[in-house]
């Protein structure tokens, strides 16, 4: 296959850990990640797990055939941490690609205005790798328009392929701006400046949730170890004429907590290497407009309705469980799920508006910075006419609303000061009035204004993304406490091993 021609790597894993059990298939995995790996280094890192595997099992005093699910349990694990390894670097790799390519690019456009000398500039700074091939793709396809299947917006279908294979919506909105600066042209040296600086804060945020990462995966590995030598030291610091370590129960519920405890680290390594470039879920457009049709016509009593029709699942647990089977438990499970199904339409409501207000945070800077663009030629009301068709698809129910409003009210602050106002957003309501200010002519300096408005846009998306990188990492907490109560529960069976010895040897 030609190595320009190569696909895109699919993001999401279709195999099962079986598969990459078999060396030549990991082998093959870690090859599509663009890193060599010999079979005899597979064998050796395999090699070195079953022997720390195999080594604890030494440490908690287990025979010869508790071994085995050990030595099992190390061939399974082995494929996931050498691929977790590998995948680490390679998102790294991917990220430090984007980031350069956001950062040159934006100066090389500056420079030449024209996107295929842009990438002709940028592309000596990859001399190998993935991002190297698409660029070049992508050079090809703008030099020679018959290589695709249609010759309208080549560029555009161009930079699509560097989209596809990094999916990022920094680089999203990059190509957005290339593309209109070239069909609109004006001074954009402002509108670079912003876009780097929004680079920027996008780096420093992803620096520190690789630091969060690193702090929380230690604190993970610490958890792990000190539950295993609490349980371990259990083994060693009874009496000397007390043996638990054959019973039965010690020696599976040891076996359990060496696995168990590899099993928690590897399930913790894999969240934290995720990907890098996708910070957010990206939802389908016509899914967006739909969710924000929905928030808008949301009747409170028709949706109570529903939740009425959905409080009779509790109340038939309560009736049949609690007054004619007797069962306590069932009286509970009902009660407490009665207030949750009389309330689950206000929860989704909430739910809903919060994840279209994040998707609303991203694309409002970039409808500004296209307006900022349009306003060096035409007033604030033709230039957001001009938007209309080509803003994110979040943008456009509003944005038609707003055109509506200003052809019949063209001089009320009205269609500004309603612009989403459903979703409560201080700062877009303080941004458009200040671009009522400009289409009345007194709000200074249309350039100045704008890139006042988008830096401050910019500054409460980086508060909100670092928020959503933290609720990324709370759900580790729960890993971070499974090795604590995996020691407690082994503790509890050797305690209960412990006194059955002690009681036998007293004659009891």
């Amino acid at each position: 296959m030609n190595k320009k021609n190569k696909p895109v790597r699919k993001q999401k894993d279709t195999h099962s850990a079986l598969y990459y059990a078999m060396p030549w298939n990991l082998k093959k995995e870690i090859g599509a990640l663009g890193y060599a790996f010999s079979t005899s280094r597979i064998a050796l890192i395999y090699a070195i797990i079953i022997f720390i595997m195999v080594g604890c099992g030494f440490a908690f005093k287990l025979t010869l055939p508790w071994m085995i699910p050990l030595v099992i349990a190390g061939l399974w694990f082995s494929p996931t941490i050498v691929r977790n390894s590998y995948k680490n670097k390679w998102e790294l790799k991917r990220f430090s690609d984007v980031n350069v390519y956001i950062e040159q690019m934006l100066y090389a456009f500056k420079n030449s205005q024209k996107v295929l000398t842009a990438l002709q500039d940028v592309s000596i700074l990859f001399p190998e790798g993935a991002m190297r091939e698409v660029i070049d793709q992508a050079i090809a396809m703008i030099a020679d328009p018959s290589s695709a299947k249609s010759s309208e917006d080549i560029e555009a279908k161009a930079l699509g392929l560097i989209e596809a294979r990094y999916p990022n919506q920094y680089i999203k909105s990059l190509h957005r701006f290339m593309l209109k600066v070239e069909s609109i042209g004006g001074d954009f040296e402002s509108s670079i400046q912003l876009l780097l600086d929004n680079r920027a804060m996008w780096e420093n945020r992803i620096y520190k949730l690789q630091d969060k990462r690193r702090q929380k995966r230690s604190q993970i590995i610490g958890s792990c170890v000190a539950s295993g030598g609490l349980c371990l030291a259990m083994l060693y610091i009874l009496p000397s004429n007390v043996d638990i370590s054959t019973m039965l129960p010690v020696c599976i519920a040891n076996v359990f907590m060496v696995i168990a405890l590899f099993a928690v680290f590897l399930k913790a390594d894999k969240k934290l290497s995720s990907n890098l470039l996708r910070e957010r879920k990206e939802a389908d457009d016509s899914k967006i407009i739909a969710d924000y049709h929905r928030y808008l016509d949301y009747d409170k009593k028709r949706e109570f309705a529903k939740s009425l029709k959905f409080a009779i699942i509790p109340v038939v647990i309560i009736v049949v469980g609690y007054f004619i089977l007797h069962n306590t438990i069932a009286g509970v499970v009902g009660v407490i799920l009665l207030p949750v199904m009389l309330t689950q339409h206000i929860l989704g409501h909430k739910l809903l508006g919060k994840r279209l207000r994040r998707e609303i945070s991203v694309a409002f800077p970039q409808w500004l910075m296209e307006l900022a663009l349009l306003l060096q030629s035409d007033n604030v009301q033709v230039s957001i006419f001009k938007t209309v068709d080509t803003a994110l698809p979040i943008m456009q129910p509003e944005l038609k609303k707003m055109r509506r409003e200003l052809m019949a009210h063209p001089d009320s602050p009205e269609p500004f000061l309603s612009f989403f106002h459903e979703f409560q957003m201080p700062e877009i309501t303080t941004s458009m009035q200040m671009l009522y200010s400009l289409s009345v002519g007194s709000g200074g300096d249309a350039d100045e204004q704008i890139s006042n408005i988008v830096k401050r846009n910019n500054i409460i998306l980086d508060r909100n993304e670092d928020k959503a990188n933290d609720d990324s990492m709370a759900s580790l907490y729960t890993l971070f406490l499974m090795p604590v109560v995996l020691g407690a529960a082994v503790l509890m069976v050797d305690m209960t091993c412990f006194l059955m010895s002690f009681m036998t040897n007293m004659g009891i």
